[in-house]
């Protein structure tokens, strides 16, 4: 049996000779191995865990972005329909991101959640997609409760 994109590869390799071989190697070359982390809850929240639980490969510019990136896998559906409930986020590992970012964040330094974050000199939201989760708060001395983990940059799907 061929596959489709072996078919594909057969062809170009007859139109272009190795060029096509060439440009995988260079492909292969970029791909690192992403930790995955157990879960963070697009809900009302989960103990954030500190263990990696598998690995994917994926393709980055350099060493240092891979090394700068983790993914986790989400439960919940506060982040619905654009984050699923199972779905991997592929996170770049930030202590702020700009107001209107989706980003990973701890609550309390124990409770990992995925949500817009929203603020300005005297609050902080915490805001879900799905409308069926309110919006989190925090005023005054209650903003250090928040903390960012890292910039959501990319969402895997059916993995």
């Amino acid at each position: 049996m061929v596959w489709k994109s072996q078919q594909k590869f057969g062809l170009y390799q007859k139109k272009f000779g190795n060029i096509e071989t060439a440009n995988l190697n260079i492909i292969s070359q970029n791909l690192y191995n992403t930790p995955i982390f157990e879960s963070v809850s697009a809900g009302f929240g989960v103990a954030a865990i500190d263990s990696v639980v598998d690995y994917i490969p994926l393709p980055y510019n350099c060493k240092t972005e891979a090394d700068e990136t983790i993914c986790i896998r989400v439960k919940g559906d506060s982040m619905s329909p654009k984050i699923e409930d199972g779905d991997l986020i592929q996170v770049h590992k930030q202590s702020s991101v700009d107001s209107g970012d989706i980003a990973v964040v701890l609550l309390d330094g124990s409770e990992g959640l995925v949500k817009k974050v929203v603020y300005d000199a005297e609050y902080i939201q915490l805001i879900s997609i799905n409308p069926y989760y309110p919006v989190m708060e925090f005023k005054g001395a209650d903003v250090l409760r928040v903390s960012v983990v890292g910039k959501v940059k990319k969402i895997i799907r059916d993995l």
